[in-house]
């Protein structure tokens, strides 16, 4: 990496070098160009050119072509002529008047010799092709600053996009909507809403899960970017992996920002309860500032709905003191198959991470780790096309870690998912 930048910045001044070169050189080929015999030789060749051809010109006012020999003024908007620069120039255009030209007849005669001389038609593309790495910096440079100005931060979310129609649920955090204040960052629960344009016949017949958007206000009281790492899978006392939000972004020095968090498929959109597994928070070199010690809970004013999971009088396919797994085939409207469960009894936080790897990087599971809060239920869906694919048994692997204490670490071995 670094031997790259070194060359670029070779290139760079190389380029800028030829640039300097090719400017001062043209300057004096341009200078030698326009000297008194150059232009000389080109107006006497510019008279006797003007004088074989036609005393055609064009009106500077309607465009209308004028044949001087017969008219002393425009014959279509009747405009006069005798101040026009081409008729000025063919009429009075004589060897006496060589030496002695007007400003406009030497910038015009200058113009030609600029577009015709071969030599600054070489330095002019030089000179182009040399700037062509200046430019392309500068470039560079202009995105970078603005990447780490204006675009290199989370900016303020809308609540509706689109179709969506979010509104409030009408419930709110229990307690103080600070939800996290460690000095230099402070996350502010602002409310939570349900999109109302969906699910509405789902809603009258009683039975739905909708999507639930959580807003934030993240505070940064330093004088610095802070970058925010956070995660949640877990609500309502279940773990459902890619089912809840991970926010990965930088905030800008002393400023409140509002964004919005999914949880999905919550049922009835009742969000009673939702844990923050992860959160850390970063200076502007990556360093690690503030983290949690442990999970943080939010309780809402949400009534507490039945529970979607049941496993009363199923057989664990593994057990310890701390986990009961189980595994069933459910029927399910949208993704039939079978569903593994991992209760947490353990007291602490476990994290879960899928051995199983059956070709390639694709695993039975639909999820690689996760974390399963204190007396949390994972569930994961089993991909019984992926089974069929692999042309293996169904077999699993998992790894148990406990965070505060690795001693208690393990692995359930291989067991069967149907």
């Amino acid at each position: 990496m670094i031997l790259y930048v070194v060359l670029f910045f070779v290139g760079l001044a190389v380029s800028l070098v030829l640039w300097i070169y090719y400017s001062i050189h043209y300057r004096r080929v341009k200078q030698d160009v326009y000297n008194e015999k150059n232009i000389d030789a080109a107006t006497r060749k510019e008279v006797d050119r003007l004088r074989a051809r036609d005393p055609m010109i064009s009106c500077d006012f309607c465009g209308a072509k004028i044949d001087t020999r017969k008219f002393l003024n425009c014959p279509q908007c009747g405009a006069v002529y005798k101040k026009d620069l081409e008729w000025k120039y063919r009429r009075n255009a004589d060897n006496t008047r060589v030496g002695n030209l007007s400003g406009c007849e030497y910038g015009y005669l200058e113009e030609k010799l600029w577009k015709k001389d071969p030599r600054l038609k070489s330095l002019r593309r030089k000179i182009f092709l040399s700037s062509l790495p200046l430019i392309f910096a500068a470039v560079l440079c202009i995105y970078a600053f603005l990447a780490e100005t204006v675009l290199d931060y989370r900016r303020d979310d809308s609540l509706n996009s689109g179709d969506s129609h979010f509104v409030s649920t009408g419930y709110t955090v229990k307690g103080d909507p600070v939800i996290y204040d460690d000095g230099d960052l402070a996350i502010t629960i602002t409310g939570f809403y349900f999109d109302e344009s969906i699910l509405s016949l789902q809603r009258e017949e009683g039975e739905w899960n909708g999507n639930v958007k959580v807003g934030m206000r993240i505070t940064n009281r330093t004088d610095q970017k802070l970058s925010l790492e956070m995660e949640s899978d877990s609500y309502n006392g279940v773990t459902i992996p890619h089912e809840g939000f991970t926010v990965y972004d930088r905030f800008r020095k002393n400023r409140d920002t509002q964004i919005y968090v999914y949880y999905f498929g919550v049922p009835k959109e009742a969000l009673y309860e939702m844990v923050i597994t992860e959160l850390t928070v970063k200076d502007k070199n990556g360093k690690l500032l503030h983290s949690l010690e442990k999970p943080l809970v939010v309780t809402t004013t949400a009534a507490v709905p039945e529970s979607v999971v049941k496993l009363e009088g199923e057989t664990p396919v593994f057990t310890n003191d701390r986990v009961d797994i189980f595994r069933r085939y459910e029927d399910r409207k949208e993704e039939p198959g079978y569903y593994l469960y991992i209760v947490n009894k353990a007291g602490c936080l476990l994290n879960v991470e899928n051995e199983t790897r059956p070709f390639g990087d694709n695993p039975y599971l639909f999820f690689y780790r996760a974390d399963i809060p204190e007396g949390y239920t994972l569930v994961g869906y089993m991909d019984r096309s992926r089974m069929n694919l692999a042309g293996l048994d169904p077999e699993i692997s998992l790894m148990i870690r406990d965070p505060e204490d690795t001693s208690k670490s393990f692995s359930t071995g291989k067991f069967r998912v149907n």
